[in-house]
């Protein structure tokens, strides 16, 4: 996601179709960087999450539980999600 971020900032990094007809969101890859940072922000600081903890996800499907599960990633944690429909 880095790379592309610093490559192309404004391509569409994520496409999520909502539950209604016709409604959809769209991210590019500078804001996907910009939840991810933040939200790794708040697990390493917050939860002290570090690398090689095991982290689980208990989110709705959402771009926020996509960014969560990056920010996971990008701290070295090991990540299960588990999406409640």
């Amino acid at each position: 996601m880095d790379r592309h971020a610093a490559r192309n900032p404004n391509g569409i990094a994520l496409i999520y179709e909502k539950d209604e007809p016709n409604q959809h969101e769209q991210i590019s890859f500078g804001q996907l960087k910009e939840m991810v940072v933040h939200y790794a922000y708040i697990l390493r600081t917050v939860a002290n999450v570090a690398k090689g903890d095991r982290v689980a996800l208990y989110m709705p499907n959402s771009i926020n539980a996509v960014a969560f599960a990056l920010a996971c990633a990008r701290l070295g944690a090991i990540v299960s999600k588990v999406i409640i429909l």
